[in-house]
């Protein structure tokens, strides 16, 4: 049940009915209801799957689905917190070794940042599809990073910059390779720079290591990064197979060690990232039903036309086993990191001939992926009797 305004009041509504078979043989041991920011209902099956519902109450569409923890975890019981200005969702979360953990539920609230048309979208640096995930954000707000004598820098050249306020510790920028990144305004390449060694006080010598920087570019205040190549005390455990996500790009295949993850070689400085997620990888799956008949003739689906926003990445097809690719890198983004992005994607899909025509997409990169609208394209033949 769930309630529900009418036009006389309260309503209370069968939601379970539209969707019979997640609920017959199974109880819901526990829900929890979160209003912000996306009006999800969370509910606990005795079985320990996840599910959810949402409705769009102004065009009266309801949906279930249903969410598989990875590592054989079950949920036991669920509660929301009001956390700022979300509904925060806390999960007992029960191992199949035995061990038990609190699991909250990552929204998809990114920062925004302008994209190349000037739409602001959300930032895919902070983009989190990734379970038992760990974070280090290098974003410093509090303290300014400047060039000490502004001038036109070659790539290699030597700098001195200081920090104009708070101090660093020793444990932040080790004098032996620890990488800082400018974001461009015009939104070009982000300078990098190399920390070589502590000169005197605040002050250090940097190294530029990617692309030449104008005086009239140097920095003189806001914000930096400081880049790490790796990440200490993940959350995933020792010898398990883990993806991050670096400045946006993906990383696929990590093995995760006594000392965490490593992105990248220490001497790799160009691929040291501002900010890490870490964690396990799993498949967000969507698939439509059947199309709705309008007689009995045969059907063989031809194209689909799917409307995303906010999106990068992903598979569709007939099914699950007939996968294509979504293509993600345009001309105009070079070689910079590919955005989340509101498009519509035409894909041709090699399907049977027969009276389903389903739709189905995959996300298994660390990217959200939000689904406006499904189109197919499909001609019909005979009523598949032979005759």
């Amino acid at each position: 049940m769930f309630l529900g305004r009418g036009d006389n009041g309260p309503v209370v509504m069968p939601v379970a009915d539209h969707a019979r078979h997640l609920f017959d043989g199974f109880t819901v041991v526990a829900w929890a209801y979160a209003f912000d920011p996306h009006r999800v209902l969370w509910a606990a099956r005795s079985d320990g799957k996840l599910l959810s519902f949402t409705w769009v109450r102004g065009l009266n569409v309801m949906a279930w689905a249903i969410h598989t923890l990875g590592g054989g975890e079950t949920v036991e019981d669920l509660i929301t917190i009001p956390e700022g200005t979300e509904d925060a969702v806390y999960m007992a979360v029960h191992h199949n070794g035995g061990d038990r953990r609190v699991m909250r539920l990552a929204y998809a609230t990114l920062p925004l940042a302008e994209a190349e048309d000037g739409e602001l979208v959300p930032d895919v640096r902070y983009a989190v599809h990734l379970d038992q995930c760990t974070t280090y954000n290098g974003l410093q707000t509090t303290r300014t990073l400047v060039i000490v004598t502004p001038a036109d820098i070659a790539v290699g050249d030597t700098v001195l910059v200081e920090v104009s306020s708070g101090t660093l510790r020793s444990d932040e920028i080790d004098t032996d390779g620890d990488v800082v990144k400018f974001d461009d305004p015009d939104g070009g390449e982000p300078w990098r720079f190399r920390i070589i060694t502590h000169f005197a006080g605040l002050q250090y010598t940097a190294q530029l290591l990617n692309r030449a920087m104008t005086e009239a570019q140097c920095p003189t205040s806001g914000e930096w990064w400081l880049c790490r190549h790796s990440v200490s005390d993940v959350a995933a455990d020792t010898g398990e197979t883990v993806t991050a996500l670096a400045d946006g790009n993906e990383i696929p295949g990590l093995v995760v060690s006594t000392s965490g993850v490593k992105i990248c070689e220490v001497e790799d400085y160009a691929n040291y990232a501002g900010i890490i997620h870490v964690g396990l990888p799993y498949n967000g799956d969507v698939e439509s039903l059947d199309a709705r008949p309008k007689d009995a003739r045969q059907r063989l689906l031809k194209k689909v036309v799917v409307e995303f926003e906010h999106t990068r990445g992903g598979h569709v097809g007939p099914d699950f086993d007939h996968l294509v690719e979504i293509r993600n890198r345009e001309v105009d983004h070079g070689y910079l990191t590919i955005p989340l992005r509101r498009n519509e994607e035409v894909e041709p899909v090699v399907d049977e001939w027969g009276v389903g025509g389903r739709v189905a997409l995959r996300q298994s990169s660390p990217f959200p992926m939000t689904i406006l609208g499904i189109l197919r394209d499909s001609v019909s033949g005979g009523d598949g009797s032979g005759g």
